[in-house]
């Protein structure tokens, strides 16, 4: 199971070179927890960002208990081939989800792909 992991938004407000320090910081509080409660994960962070890789269903729970992690949104890992496909997967995932509503998607393109945002 990997995890998206959304950090205060107080982190983000900060100066680069505190929001590195703190965003170091709190993915060590959050290595800690983890082993403390006895999961074995994979904490990785980037810019304003922690992923949570985990085979454990346990690591989503304790992550959301440490100070300083927003929430957690599970995430899936799909080839994006073209977009006929990525549509395809899509309907498939999430057809039942909203049926019955309407939304709209927002996407954001990182890297190299045969289509664009748009």
């Amino acid at each position: 199971m990997k995890a998206l992991l959304r950090i205060s938004s107080d982190i983000t407000t900060k100066a680069p070179g505190t929001r590195a320090r703190f965003t170091r910081a709190l993915a060590k509080n959050l290595r800690d927890a983890l082993a403390g409660a006895g999961v074995e994960a994979r904490v990785t962070r980037d810019h304003v960002r922690l992923y949570l890789e985990s085979e454990d269903e346990r690591a989503v729970e304790v992550a959301c208990r440490v100070f300083g992690i927003h929430s957690a949104s599970p995430c899936l890992d799909e080839e994006a081939g073209d977009l006929d496909q990525l549509v395809e997967r899509g309907v498939e995932l999430y057809k039942d989800a909203v049926s019955t509503a309407t939304y709209a998607v927002r996407s954001k393109v990182r890297g190299k792909l045969p289509f664009g945002s748009q």
